[in-house]
């Protein structure tokens, strides 16, 4: 059975446990109507069946909401994604029963869930879960059929929420921003790389009174005074005592800190290196499947910049971290491995330290 009223849909649609379509349909009673954005989108509520997961696929410009109840039928919702139809959502879910206690599992998309996440927990819910990709793509791959739409993806993210032990969603307000900017110093740094890069090459027609470099230079001018406003924002925003490391620099030791958020989520420095995609990725199977091993690569691309950016600071101006490298150059180990084997060490200390010296944001 489904409802259309414009772009918002709510369909009712039987499942056995394993996602295949039951025959019969569910009963239905008790309509609600509730407005989201300029449309009214029926909120059907079955007798005796209450919710038992909830499940967001999120988007740009819109929410799909899909919910496993506990007769194992499923519902979906949907909405936009803006400040209007967002705290009707909200107003929506919070009509079940006991919803603050059923888990809500949200994909990370970009910076486009943060909305509905916090409009959550400032509600009151205490089970948000914000899952990597990687999680649904792997519960995704496992099902026979390929079907992949944004309902098929709010119903299997509310399966996770049943399925998958998840940490709840624990980064304030403050802590999404000061990343950002932390995001925003690295976005800029490699616009100003491409503008040099170009007028390089414009400088290299050696024609007077070009245009094209009157206007590079004033760019990378532009470049240059936002990376400094931006600096100093990342500078003063944190404070943190921990003994200070020759080679790397203020600014770099407060974007990886940042990037890594709170420490107490990780158990050991081993979850902190796969945390930031240092370690190795290794394929065997049996005795014919010998892949070689390399970097994971998983987690924030930005703290690995900033990592290897760190590395190659301490490689040159640290006594310790000199002999380290020389060490695995003796041992025949190419140059961007001893970078990369600097760069986990380099991640264990600061994750030591600030075990015993935590940090705050301002």
């Amino acid at each position: 059975m489904m409802y259309s009223f414009g772009h918002y849909l709510f369909k009712q649609r039987p499942i056995n446990w394993l996602g295949f379509p039951r025959k019969g349909n569910a009963s239905i009673s008790n309509e609600n109507v509730f407005k989201i954005g300029d449309c009214h989108l029926i909120h059907l509520i079955r007798n005796n069946c209450m919710v038992q997961s909830i499940g967001i696929d999120v988007s740009k410009g819109k929410l799909d909401v899909g919910l496993i109840n506990l007769d194992q039928t499923t519902s979906n919702l949907q909405c936009g994604n803006d400040h209007h139809s967002i705290p009707s959502l909200v107003k929506t879910l919070q009509s079940y029963q006991d919803v603050e206690d059923i888990p809500i599992v949200i994909e990370a998309t970009g910076g486009y869930h943060y909305g509905i996440t916090f409009a959550l927990i400032e509600k009151g819910f205490k089970k948000v879960f914000v899952i990597n990709p990687i999680i649904t793509k792997k519960h995704l791959s496992s099902q026979i059929r390929k079907i992949k739409t944004d309902k098929k993806d709010s119903i299997l993210l509310a399966k996770i929420g049943l399925l998958e032990n998840l940490h709840t969603y624990a980064e304030s307000k403050q802590e999404v921003l000061f990343k950002r900017n932390i995001r925003l110093f690295h976005f800029l740094k490699k616009q100003l790389q491409q503008v040099n890069n170009r007028l390089s090459s414009a400088k290299s027609l050696s024609i007077e009174n070009d245009f094209e470099q009157e206007m590079l230079l004033e760019t990378k001018k532009n470049f240059e005074t936002q990376l400094k406003k931006v600096k100093q924002v990342i500078i003063t925003g944190i404070t943190v005592e921990i003994p200070q490391i020759k080679g790397l620099s203020e600014l770099h030791l407060k974007a990886i800190i940042s990037e890594l958020g709170n420490i107490s989520r990780f158990k050991n420095h081993k979850q902190i290196v796969a945390f930031a995609g240092l370690d190795p990725s290794i394929r065997e199977s049996g005795s014919s499947v010998r892949g070689k091993s390399k970097l994971s690569k998983r987690g924030s691309k930005t703290m690995r910049y900033f990592l290897f950016q760190s590395a190659w600071g301490v490689m040159m101006h640290n006594e310790k971290y000199k002999e380290y490298y020389k060490k695995k150059r003796q041992e025949n180990k190419h140059y961007y491995t001893c970078l990369s084997a600097i760069a986990r060490k380099l991640l264990c200390e600061i994750y030591h330290n600030l075990k015993e010296h935590p940090y705050s944001i301002n």
